[in-house]
C-alpha cells in the first residue's frame, strides 16, 4: 500500500514517545494547548513547549529518526502536530510501500466493520464464507485469531514474501484457506501474512462491497485521504491484500 501527498496511509507513520524529549520543569498537564481533531488535510499545529515536550529534543529525536531511513515523519501531541522529519518536503509526494503498516489499516477497517453492526469478532469465518469454501477447521478460524495473528495457519515465507513484492497470487483467500493448520485456532501467535488477506476477503463479504470502497468512504474520506493518494494492491482475482 502506497501514499503520496503528506498523508498518513500509505506512508509509514512513525509516532515517538521518547521520554528524553520532555523538559525539565514540563508544564502541569491541565495548562498543556489541546487541538481540535481536525477532519482534512491540514493538522492544528502547536510548538512543542506548548504541549510539555522540548523543542530542541525532539528534533534531535527527528533528526534521529532520520538517520535510521525514517523518511516521512510527524509527530502528534494531544491532537497538535508538534513536528515533523528533516526530508519531509523531498519525501510528502513520494509513494512509499508501507509493507506490513497496512495490517494496522486493516484492522481500523474491521473495527469501523464492527461498529457498523456488520462484523462479528468472535464469529468464525464460517458465518461469512461461501458454501464450499474452505474445510470445516480451516471455517471454524474466528475473525478475532486473524486480527490477532493466532489462527493456526502454517507460514509460508516463500510464497508470502514473494507476493509482497510482486502482487502475483491467483486467489490469496483461497490460498490461505489451503494452508495447512499447524496449530489450533486461538492457542500460537505465528506472524503470517496469510491471515490478514484472508481477514481482508472476509471483510468484504461481510460489508458486502469491495474493502476499498468501504474504506475509502468510512475511514479515508472523514480523514482527508483522497483516492489518489495511495495505490493499494490486490490479487490476480481482484481481492485486496491485507498487507501491501
Amino acid at each position: 500500500m502506497g501514499r503520496c501527498g503528506g498523508l498518513l496511509v500509505g506512508f509509514a507513520a512513525l509516532s515517538l514517545v521518547i521520554g528524553g524529549v520532555l523538559p525539565a520543569h514540563a508544564a502541569p498537564a491541565s495548562e498543556e494547548v489541546r487541538c481540535t481533531p481536525q477532519s482534512g488535510r491540514e493538522f492544528a499545529r502547536a510548538r512543542p513547549e506548548r504541549v510539555g515536550l522540548d523543542s530542541a529534543r525532539l528534533a534531535d529525536a527527528l533528526a534521529f529518526a532520520a538517520s535510521r531511513n525514517r523518511l516521512n515523519v510527524q509527530v502528534f501531541r494531544h491532537n497538535c502536530l508538534i513536528g515533523e522529519g528533516p526530508t519531509n518536503a523531498q519525501t510528502g509526494n513520494v509513494a512509499w510501500n508501507i509493507w506490513s503498516s497496512t495490517k494496522s489499516v486493516v484492522a481500523l477497517i474491521a473495527g469501523i466493520a464492527w461498529d457498523r453492526g456488520k462484523l462479528d469478532i468472535a464469529a468464525p469465518i464460517d458465518r461469512y464464507l461461501p458454501a464450499g469454501l474452505g474445510d470445516a477447521e480451516h471455517r471454524a478460524i474466528t475473525v478475532e485469531n486473524l486480527l490477532t495473528e493466532t489462527s493456526g495457519l502454517k507460514i509460508g515465507a516463500l510464497s508470502e514474501g514473494l507476493s509482497g513484492v510482486i502482487p502475483i497470487d491467483p486467489n490469496s483467500a483461497v490460498q490461505a484457506l489451503g494452508m495447512p493448520l499447524n496449530n489450533p485456532p486461538g492457542t500460537v501467535f505465528s506472524y503470517s501474512q496469510r491471515n490478514v488477506d484472508l481477514l481482508t476477503y472476509v471483510l468484504e463479504l461481510a460489508v458486502g462491497e469491495p474493502l476499498q470502497q468501504f474504506a475509502q468512504r468510512e475511514l479515508f474520506d472523514p480523514l482527508g485521504i483522497q483516492r489518489g493518494d495511495y495505490y493499494w494492491a490486490r490479487d490476480r482475482a481482484g481481492h485486496t491484500y491485507g498487507y501491501a
